[in-house]
């Protein structure tokens, strides 16, 4: 629902970090269903974390009980609806 803010976010990571995007999750309250999070870093291994290595990290944790959090929201939250990913594309690095 704000797209110039978006890419002007993520424009601003490409410039300091070697990765940088952005996840979604579902926010009831936000208009639209989508709130899309920063992601910048410095590896861009840690957006590709398999799935059995999320859910290993959870059992260690001692699996705390969530409401919407699951190894699986956590990896999907990475596969963006296609009108994200064509904002995306128009944020170069500044």
């Amino acid at each position: 629902m704000q797209p110039a803010e978006l890419v002007a976010s993520v424009g601003h990571f490409r410039s300091l970090f070697a990765d940088a995007g952005c996840y979604i999750a579902a926010i009831p309250t936000y208009v639209g269903g989508h709130m899309a999070m920063g992601w910048a870093t410095d590896s861009k291994r840690l957006r590709e974390v398999p799935l059995k290595t999320l859910a290993e990290r959870y059992r260690r944790a001692g699996r705390p009980p969530t409401k919407y959090w699951t190894p699986e929201v956590h990896k999907a939250a990475f596969a963006l609806p296609r009108f994200i990913v064509e904002q995306l594309a128009r944020a170069k690095a500044r």
